[in-house]
């Protein structure tokens, strides 16, 4: 008797740590804002998981189509590669950061410490609320 092929899923459960899992949270928020199919499969193929990102049914597909369970999809998948190789954790953290910066880098090496980013708030509009007892008059400098 032959055994069903096993789904995706079944294919690649594993043990994660905890303290793993906990760490893909912020990591599939920002891969939802940024990642196009490009993205995923550089990461696929930076954490030789080609096989999982390619053969998850829905991922690329919900990604194209904007569809509300690719959220889903992609826990799913993180989970996948990270269990197979803990040390996936680490490459995917930094694949991802390395797309918030954006820009270009003009450093000679790579730095492993961390980035420190400066937003000054004076660009950020402010809506400050109305004082409703407040009146204002308007006058000419000079006589025309």
């Amino acid at each position: 008797m032959r055994r069903p092929v096993p789904t995706i899923y079944e294919r690649y459960r594993m043990h994660v740590d905890p303290s793993a899992r906990r760490a893909l949270l912020p990591l599939k928020q920002k891969i939802l804002e940024r990642f196009t199919e490009s993205n995923w499969l550089e990461l696929a193929t930076l954490t030789d998981s080609y096989d999982i990102v390619s053969g998850h049914g829905r991922l690329l597909r919900s990604l194209s189509f904007g569809d509300s369970d690719y959220e889903g999809h992609i826990l799913a998948v993180l989970n996948s590669i990270v269990g197979r190789d803990p040390t996936n954790l680490q490459e995917i953290s930094e694949y991802v950061d390395g797309l918030e910066g954006g820009g270009v880098s003009l450093s000679g090496t790579s730095s492993t410490e961390p980035r420190y980013y400066i937003q000054p708030s004076v660009f950020r509009i402010q809506n400050p609320p109305q004082q409703n007892d407040l009146v204002s008059v308007m006058m000419p400098f000079s006589r025309s």
